[in-house]
């Protein structure tokens, strides 16, 4: 059985106006993490780190979900994955993915082009994850069809994923307290 966990319960802007300062700050250091800022992926990584510490991450590949382009992505997780990898002596999974697309952003386009089309935006390396565990990452889910799209994938190329972990799983103001 997968586990998939988010950290956080991530309240969108559209909603800050009734947002607890705790909500404000969150998005705040959400945001400055999809940014690329460097205190907000070391805020990131110490939390991902916690969260995982008492599971043995040794011989377990540590692999980001693609964000919409390559630059994007290597903003965002390069430096991130390198900081996960080194607290947990897990495997660094940053090199084994490319995008090699441009795809629209799914919390602006509505759509989940990963979802449909993983292969069309990403290359992965199938050879080194062939046999091996991996633990997924990405920054925000909503739905989780990305996530879902990549778990597929990344079972496809013959590794088992033992967890997908998110740092933030958006809520709406209505089921924020439910």
């Amino acid at each position: 059985m997968l586990i998939k966990h988010a950290c956080f319960s991530y309240l969108p802007q559209r909603y800050h106006k009734r947002a607890s300062f705790e909500e404000i700050d969150l998005a705040y250091k959400l945001h400055s993490f999809k940014d690329g800022r460097n205190f907000a992926k070391r805020w990131a990584a110490n939390v991902v780190c916690d969260t995982l510490s008492l599971i043995d991450m040794t011989d377990t590949i540590f692999l980001c979900i693609p964000a919409s382009c390559q630059h994007t992505h290597a903003r965002r997780f390069k430096k991130f994955s390198a900081m996960v990898c080194q607290k947990l002596h897990a495997v660094n999974g940053y090199d084994y993915i490319h995008v090699i697309g441009k795809r629209p952003k799914a919390h602006i386009s509505k759509t989940h082009e990963l979802a449909e089309n993983t292969d069309q935006y990403v290359q992965i390396d199938d050879e080194k994850l062939a046999g091996r565990n991996v633990v997924l990452f990405d920054d925000i889910t909503t739905s989780c069809k990305t996530a879902d799209a990549f778990i597929k994938r990344i079972q496809q190329a013959g590794a088992h994923v033992r967890l997908a972990i998110f740092l933030a799983r958006t809520r709406t103001y209505k089921t924020r307290y439910n």
